[in-house]
């Protein structure tokens, strides 16, 4: 009978998680959390496939240290399996923020040897 019986501190715990949860289902429809999931999903199933391909591609190029017709042949097929991917329905930069990426990268990294390890 104690709890029943002084109540009014259940109010206090029970006002703040009641405000925090209306808040949480509102903000989920206004900003489509649903939806953005369901990209991010199918984001990850399209492009997660591609990810060892690289990897092992890289793997290769980094071993021998050259560029051959078999690695030539590889990232063209990447690259065409890659484009198949419908991306219509994908958020789109703007082409000054494009812009400012491939920059960013191609102050960072030299296209003449970035594949080669680092010492």
């Amino acid at each position: 009978m104690g709890i029943v019986g002084n109540i009014h501190w259940f109010a206090w715990v029970c006002g703040p998680l009641t405000l925090v949860a209306a808040g949480l289902s509102t903000a989920r429809t206004v900003y489509g959390w649903d939806k953005t999931i369901e990209l991010s999903n199918h984001v990850i199933d399209a492009y997660g496939k591609f990810s060892l391909r690289y990897q092992f591609l890289v793997e290769d190029m980094n071993a021998q240290q050259t560029w051959t017709e078999d690695f030539e042949k590889r990232a063209n097929s990447l690259r065409e399996d890659r484009l198949k991917v419908d991306t219509s329905s994908y958020p789109q930069l703007s082409a000054q923020q494009t812009l400012s990426i491939q920059h960013a990268i191609k102050g960072r990294i030299k296209r003449d040897d970035w594949w080669l390890p680092k010492e």
